[in-house]
């Protein structure tokens, strides 16, 4: 108790060691929690305002998974924008209030305070990962997968996640233009002729039943319906791709909702009002599709 009676060194005769503890801890967490100094300060709509955006802008960065599909993130990119601006405009706003800290007494107990923003900051920020949601284009895989359908997949681990023919599969998920598609064969001896060509497409080469090094598995050792560069055409005149092992990156696709599942609103509506339910599951793994039906 002495100690904290005593002086400091080079301040005023008043200052004690109790009194700048009490001010360094409120110090702390003025500039922790940002937007709680204005509330205290009795601006309580704009520090509402500043804490609420911070850690909306917070959660989003911290939740959001990136899609890889597109170059820009604009609004994870928003979001770090929205939190450094914030803070920064508190601790500014703090900074010119300091002669008046002391007078700035939260209204609810400070240990709280203390132990939340403590609980908040000490989560390990962790990345949010890529995106596992889709939204179709088209109907080539109509009535199973259809057009504004989002589709929910596993990301696929080469080497490990085995596929065959018949599974539905994500391709090239990176940049520019991932694609549902189904397996509709593997090139093998029952499938090539003897000069190479694949009996089940009409336009062909024999690149596509060629062996590679080892002889053992063919070069292009997947044929898949559609994509975006495809060469073939099956004997019911569809697209078909020969495609590398690698370009298989989705598995097990699922239907989770559709983008303009809500009808009642006009098409650009409702599919914002979707992209906002999508991120929202991305986010939170809640699911507020199909409670128009």
């Amino acid at each position: 108790m002495d100690l904290m009676r005593s002086r400091i060194p080079f301040l005023p005769p008043d200052w004690t060691v109790g009194r700048g503890v009490k001010y360094l801890v409120r110090l702390a967490v003025f500039v922790i929690v940002p937007g709680l100094h204005q509330i205290v300060s009795n601006r309580r709509l704009f520090g509402g305002l500043l804490l609420t955006s911070y850690f909306a802008a917070e959660f989003v960065t911290i939740n959001l998974p990136y899609d890889l599909s597109t170059e820009t993130h604009p609004v994870q990119d928003f979001a770090i924008l929205i939190a450094i601006l914030v803070q920064l405009a508190s601790w500014i706003l703090l900074a010119l209030d300091l002669g008046n800290l002391e007078n700035r007494k939260p209204g609810i107990n400070l240990f709280l305070i203390v132990v939340c923003a403590l609980g908040l900051y000490s989560v390990p920020y962790h990345n949010p990962g890529n995106s596992r949601l889709l939204v179709l284009d088209n109907n080539e895989l109509c009535p199973e997968f259809c057009v504004h359908d989002i589709i929910e997949y596993d990301h696929r681990i080469l080497g490990t996640d085995i596929v065959s023919v018949g599974d539905y599969v994500l391709m090239d998920r990176v940049y520019p233009h991932p694609y549902l598609s189904k397996i509709l064969a593997l090139p093998s001896k029952d499938l090539c002729e003897n000069d190479g060509h694949l009996k089940i497409i009409q336009v062909n080469d024999k690149f596509s039943c060629l062996p590679n090094s080892d002889r053992s598995e063919y070069f292009y050792p997947h044929l898949v319906w559609g994509g975006l560069e495809a060469r073939f055409v099956d004997l019911n005149g569809k697209d078909v791709s020969a495609v590398l092992e690698g370009n298989i990156q989705g598995i097990n696709p699922r239907k989770i909702g559709n983008i303009r599942e809500y009808k009642f609103l006009s098409d650009g509506i409702a599919e914002t009002f979707g992209r906002l339910l999508m991120a929202t599951y991305e986010m939170t793994g809640l699911n507020m599709f199909g409670f128009s039906r």
